[in-house]
């Protein structure tokens, strides 16, 4: 069986014939409607959409808890027990997080758009994906040992604490590692949507130099816990 009949094939087995017809008129179409927005128009929403993103980071990682964010039945109680504490925590945080979600969902939405017209490619989104990933690990080890101290060692639960918590330094060289992590992932995206609002090249030499940075970012994982 030559190369061509093995595609063949494994068409056959994967998708109707209908089906792919389906599928490439719809992205065709699609392609052809985003063809028609504005450029400058969909790269200033993807910007927008980055900066919400930074924003809803920073909210979520704000050390300050207030009463008014835990559970109402818990605002009144001065002293909580280990098993309200943890619920209280998993609660505040989970509204928390909604709001990051649903920033980022407005950001992948229109990054989609992006690949689909101007090319753009995984990578330039994938270190704020594993921000994002990184604070929501952080978060559900916080959840396990607020209920179990013996959950993980001293170690990683200060790392999960650097992670968690913004230090809220206002001089960027001051900032704390995470938030230097989440700004080069900001940066990132901007080197490469802003020439597209300025009509202007995009400086490589400084792009790559910030990509390889952010490669360099690790998700954190639970089997040292």
């Amino acid at each position: 069986m030559n190369t061509t009949q093995i595609i063949i094939e494994f068409i056959k087995t994967t998708f109707s014939a209908a089906t792919l017809i389906i599928a490439i008129y719809g992205i065709n179409t699609w392609r052809k409607q985003l063809k028609g927005t504005n450029e400058f128009e969909l790269s200033k929403e993807i910007l927008e959409n980055v900066y919400k993103v930074k924003r809803a980071f920073a909210y979520v990682r704000n050390p300050g808890i207030y009463k008014s964010e835990y559970p109402k039945e818990l605002q009144d109680i001065l002293t909580l027990n280990t098993e309200q504490k943890a619920y209280a925590t998993q609660y505040y945080y989970n509204k928390r997080l909604e709001i990051l979600h649903n920033e980022f969902e407005k950001l992948e939405n229109s990054f989609l758009k992006g690949i689909v017209l101007f090319n753009i490619t995984d990578e330039i989104i994938l270190p704020l994906r594993k921000c994002r990933a990184s604070l929501i690990i952080a978060l559900q080890d916080l959840y396990e040992f607020t209920k179990n101290p013996e959950y993980m060692s001293s170690d990683r639960i200060h790392d999960v604490y650097k992670i968690i918590y913004d230090n809220l330094s206002l001089n960027e060289d001051d900032k704390d590692q995470f938030s230097k992590y989440v700004i080069e992932a900001v940066d990132l995206m901007i080197h490469w949507l802003k020439p597209m609002l300025l009509k202007s090249k995009i400086n490589n030499k400084e792009f790559q130099n910030i990509l390889r940075r952010t490669k360099s970012f690790e998700i954190i994982i639970r089997n040292d816990v």
